[in-house]
């Protein structure tokens, strides 16, 4: 689980900064279930539990969170934070009739994906608020579904990137 939450969170990183938004999608997200984007964990630290963190980034799940989205009924959902801010939230299911009403909840809220190679099953949505990747080609029946906002990812590559420039080759 932890490799597909990178993979999939490197992935959004990419194609957020790969292509500069047009226009904004339908019904472009500004948060999640009530967390607008930038919002400070400390608001919800009572509400969740941390299930993954190393100081910089951190994966929570909210207690009693409705684990529906439409018709679908999903496998988990997973708050991500950086630095403390609201970056974003990953769904995942695990049947193919989650996965199919997974999709169709997302076009009818967010408009026709972009679905960069029609043979795989990997749908995208990108505004200047908001980045959506749903990777379903790993498996028939598994899915996951990233919403993240494009700032704070911008933010958190930057941090990156600087991060990366500062260290001298050769070390550790």
């Amino acid at each position: 689980m932890k490799q597909l939450r990178v993979l999939l969170a490197s992935l959004a990183a990419v194609l957020a900064l790969a292509t500069p938004p047009a226009n904004a999608f339908p019904n472009e997200p500004s948060g999640f279930r009530g967390i607008a984007w930038g919002a400070p964990i400390t608001q919800y630290a009572s509400q969740m539990v941390e299930t993954e963190g190393d100081g910089v980034d951190a994966s929570y799940h909210r207690f009693g969170d409705s684990l529906n989205l439409g018709t679908a009924h999903l496998a988990g959902i997973t708050y991500n934070f950086y630095k403390g801010a609201f970056i974003g939230v990953v769904l995942h299911s695990d049947t193919g009739d989650a996965r199919d009403a997974m999709l169709t909840e997302f076009q009818s809220r967010f408009g026709q994906a972009v679905q960069p190679k029609p043979a795989q099953e990997l749908y995208t949505w990108r505004g200047p608020t908001a980045v959506i990747v749903m990777d379903c080609s790993k498996s028939k029946d598994q899915c996951a579904a990233e919403i993240y906002s494009r700032a704070i990812l911008n933010l958190r590559d930057a941090d990156r990137n600087a991060t990366a420039t500062a260290t001298p080759p050769g070390s550790f």
